[in-house]
């Protein structure tokens, strides 16, 4: 090698090494609960636990990277009644956040104790977390007034005994894409959509043993104009979704285990006819004038129509 040659090759790596340097300096780590107020990238480097509200996001374009590590909120509650999140992103845009276990780990109060607390914000990415909820008003994601999201590849579960806690909830939410998440609710729903329109759901692997997988509600025809294709999934099945069907035979001859939940939004002189199915039977949201005839529905989970 000549001593040209070796000149740029150090060059080379010195350089190479100075983006890597440039990129690790660039991410800060976090070791506790707090308010996140600056943009940028911010890592955990231990578990943490608060007793409220852990992560407050106030900035445009936070990443926060758990690296693995465990995000506990509202812990200890021994009183119930305590109001709080694991990660608060209220009115901001661009937030990320990823590869957190989370939970709420108490049984006790029904307040309003959602992990993932997204209030009029936009454009963020909420991927490969596992949520784990134990209380009442306790959704894995709870989203209000927010739009252009995605939700992907997270696993949730909600363990109470009651109806408020879904495992992903939209409020008056539009154009999210929720998708591949693996959800188990003991005991509410899984995916509740109310006013919610122009959502994009694929992939979805719902069970919910005493609940409607999927639920969808709203006063206006575009509540109901979401994207829910058969490769999301209810009780072990594919889902079946049709939007502003009229005057038609929207399903015949349907055997056994061929849908684990079959759904008309905002339909009208629709029929089901020799439908055979358990899970979580026919659901018609917001549908008038309709019926299902010489069918077989037997299910012990959710609602049979």
């Amino acid at each position: 090698m000549t001593k040209k040659s070796f000149v740029y090759a150090l060059l080379s790596v010195l350089f190479v090494s100075f983006i890597v340097f440039a990129n690790l300096a660039g991410a800060i780590d976090v070791s506790s609960c707090g308010t996140l107020s600056l943009s940028g990238t911010y890592v955990l480097t231990k578990n943490v636990s608060s007793t409220g509200t852990c992560f407050k996001i106030t900035a445009n374009d936070v990443t926060v990277d758990c690296d693995g590590y465990s995000v506990s909120y509202v812990n200890p509650d021994s009183s119930g009644g305590k109001d709080g999140h694991a990660f608060d992103v209220i009115g901001v845009d661009g937030t990320i956040v990823e590869n957190c276990v989370i939970s709420r780990p108490t049984l006790y109060g029904s307040g309003n104790n959602h992990a993932f607390y997204v209030i009029n914000s936009s454009n963020g990415t909420f991927q490969d977390n596992v949520v784990l909820t134990a209380c009442g008003g306790a959704s894995g994601f709870y989203l209000v007034s927010s739009s252009y999201n995605n939700i992907l590849n997270n696993k949730i579960t909600t363990l109470r005994s009651d109806d408020l806690s879904p495992g992903i909830q939209l409020l008056s939410s539009s154009h999210n894409n929720i998708a591949n998440n693996n959800i188990t609710a003991a005991a509410g729903r899984g995916v509740y959509l109310n006013s919610s329109p122009y959502n994009a759901l694929s992939g979805n692997d719902v069970y919910t043993p005493k609940e409607q997988s999927y639920v969808l509600e709203g006063g206006t025809q575009a509540s109901y104009d979401n994207a829910i294709d058969d490769t999301n999934y209810a009780e072990g099945y594919p889902v079946n979704y049709t939007f502003n069907a009229n005057d038609a035979i929207v399903a015949q001859n349907i055997p056994a285990n061929t849908y684990g939940q079959i759904i008309c939004g905002w339909c009208d002189n629709v029929t089901y006819d020799d439908v055979t199915m358990g899970g979580d039977g026919i659901n018609l949201f917001n549908t008038a004038n309709s019926r299902v005839t010489n069918s077989n529905i037997n299910t012990n989970v959710g609602e049979s129509i």
